[in-house]
């Protein structure tokens, strides 16, 4: 019999995530960075010291506990198997993980991400003649894109939304079928690895794939359909419409002056608030970009808020 030990720690997460659900059997737990406690160390082959520098930015209290997705299982295995079957549960459990953490990402505001997945494989004591044989198969995986991550906001789950962000977590699979939603997701999603600026530009990218064909005034365009697409009432328009337009400034300065001056934090919080209602909405519904926008373009037409 083996045993397996998957387990990795989550960065910019606090408490609030423990109540959601992400399948296969894993857990979120909060384990401690203290060695005697939880055995993180020994989890992620370091010394008590490498684990507290590591880990420290992951704390979520002044316990020295952090959040950890967690799975352990049994599995009866034949010494012959082991190595591929370490190998198979590295790769599946990666890309899992990924899905999730990226579609959580979707659902709620906040750079939580994993920086080394950790897979063990312990069999139990076995015996050849007098001779005690012990096989283990170990990995720690490192995130190479979640090194790189720009951390402006930590996730946190209201008790109200997490009904719904479990429910998507269970429905949505990635990559997305439809390649409009993909390459925006994929967009989206990059923004919280990028410095500001870059982020900005990709986040105006995921309006124009969702809501513009070979189109002039982009700008005008998109802003109107993204803010009749997103909200009914017309007070609700209007702050989306002009929020839009002084974030497409600014995206303008930067792209063609090089002046990335006036791009704050919010900027990006904002924008990814209308892109993920965006994404959701259109994956939700099934909706097709060519009848969304020959929808907006009608309703649009009707409306004098801009005049």
């Amino acid at each position: 019999m083996h045993k397996v030990t998957i387990c990795t720690v989550l960065f910019g997460v606090d408490e609030s995530v423990l109540n959601i659900e992400l399948g296969n059997g894993f857990l979120l737990k909060k384990m401690s960075l203290i060695p005697s406690k939880d055995h993180l160390n020994e989890i992620f082959s370091t010394d008590a010291m490498a684990l507290r520098r590591e880990y420290e930015e992951a704390r979520v209290d002044n316990e020295l506990n952090v959040i950890c997705v967690y799975k352990y299982y049994s599995i009866d295995l034949d010494m012959t198997e082991l190595e591929e079957y370490h190998t198979k549960v590295c790769m599946e459990t990666l890309e899992y993980l990924d899905n999730k953490i990226r579609i959580i990402r979707l659902y709620s505001e906040g750079a939580i991400r994993f920086k080394r997945l950790s897979v063990i494989i312990n069999s139990d004591k076995l015996y050849m003649g007098e001779t005690e044989v012990k096989c283990k198969q170990e990995s720690i995986i490192p995130i190479s894109e979640a090194m790189g991550t720009r951390e402006i906001s930590k996730i946190y789950v209201k008790d109200n939304e997490l009904e719904y962000l479990n429910n998507g977590l269970k429905a949505m699979v990635l990559p997305f079928n439809d390649i409009v939603i993909n390459n925006t997701h994929r967009y989206y999603d990059l923004s919280y690895h990028v410095e500001k600026n870059v982020s900005l530009s990709l986040l105006i990218t995921c309006l124009e794939l969702l809501f513009l064909n070979s189109e002039n005034a982009k700008k005008e365009r998109a802003s109107k359909r993204c803010t009749v697409f997103l909200y009914k009432n017309q007070e609700e328009r209007v702050i989306c419409y002009n929020k839009l337009k002084v974030l497409y400034k600014k995206r303008c300065d930067f792209v063609h002056d090089g002046d990335d001056s006036k791009i704050q934090d919010n900027d990006i919080l904002i924008l990814r608030d209308y892109i993920r209602k965006c994404i959701i909405k259109y994956w939700e519904n099934r909706y097709a970009k060519i009848d969304v926008i020959k929808k907006l373009q009608d309703e649009i037409r009707r409306l004098d808020y801009w005049e």
